[in-house]
């Protein structure tokens, strides 16, 4: 990995759940920050001292590009997406255009002003028939099951088409605190079983969860190296859906024996649910591995340590 001096970012997408967290690791560093985003929350305001914000539609052609023109980033982080699958399923086109259009937009003005790009991308680009023991490598050939999966693998295509030099980061589940915002696999867990609901959730259903402030630590220790193309960036376990709800409540101190009205355990194919979800989407991040200078954690290491609530 390159260690680089303060540098100017340009984060689009920078007020989610992802992105807030790129913006407020970027300003801890002493990075010049600018956040673009379709709202701001929050949770989005960017953090005192070298970050702005701007509100932009990111949708719309020409806007992104202007700012770009204006701020002269030397990197830019496309946190942005549709990434809801239910929306992208509902609004087909504003899925595409978002996902795939606004990525081949980015790359070629990228490419043709010299300026480094870190887009990501996710897991849901396979459709986990069959699953790989060890994990999907970024060789393996690519078949999303959904809207989200497809838009988002057209918009991996377009990046590295459109800018060689780019790097597509494909992530997992993304997790954090247990606390504050429903947002995060941990967090909209935790949410619904503080208002008293009770939750299915799929035991057939595998990821490699990774926690989001480590993704967006790994993130800017990946734009600050030379690595491109394809790199997948996952956790070192694999894990169920279901598993990782009863780390949850053990991080809310109620024990698993305790758990038989909150957490209930579901097949995919009991609910039949349309479009159909991947079996299991596991990433084999070895080579990620080599790039960032920490060790990924598992589930188990950051819902269960102690104080862990961010």
């Amino acid at each position: 990995m390159n260690e680089l001096g303060p540098r100017r970012l340009l984060v689009l997408g920078g007020t989610g759940f992802l992105g807030a967290r790129v913006v407020s690791a970027a300003a801890e560093l002493q990075h010049e920050v600018l956040v673009a985003s379709r709202g701001l929350n929050e949770r989005g305001a960017p953090p005192p001292g070298r970050a702005q914000a701007v509100v932009l539609d990111l949708s719309e052609a020409g806007t992104c590009e202007d700012l770009i023109i204006e701020f002269r980033p030397h990197s830019i982080i496309n946190c942005a997406a549709l990434a809801r699958p239910d929306l992208c399923e509902s609004s087909p086109e504003l899925a595409q255009t978002v996902n795939a259009g606004l990525p081949d937009r980015l790359a070629r003005l990228a490419f043709s002003e010299g300026i480094r790009l870190v887009h990501v991308s996710t897991d849901l680009v396979f459709d986990g028939e069959p699953p790989r023991p060890s994990g999907y490598r970024e060789s393996d050939p690519a078949s999303p099951v959904s809207t989200y999966g497809l838009s988002k693998l057209e918009g991996d295509r377009r990046i590295l088409e459109g800018c060689p030099s780019a790097l597509v980061v494909r992530l997992p589940l993304l997790y954090g605190g247990t606390s504050g915002e429903a947002d995060g696999a941990s967090g909209s867990i935790a949410a619904a079983l503080k208002r008293g609901k009770s939750l299915s959730l799929f035991t057939d259903e595998y990821r490699t969860p990774l926690d989001v402030s480590e993704a967006a630590r790994a993130m800017l220790e990946l734009d600050a190296g030379e690595a491109r193309g394809l790199l997948h960036v996952g956790g070192p376990r694999s894990i169920s859906r279901f598993d990782l709800g009863l780390l949850v409540l053990r991080n809310l101190g109620i024990e698993s024996d305790e758990s038989s009205g909150l957490l209930h355990g579901v097949t995919r194919q009991e609910l039949d649910l349309k479009p159909q979800r991947p079996r299991d989407v596991s990433l084999d991040s070895r080579l990620a591995r080599d790039q960032v200078s920490f060790r990924l954690s598992t589930p188990e290491d950051r819902l269960l340590a102690p104080g862990f609530n961010k």
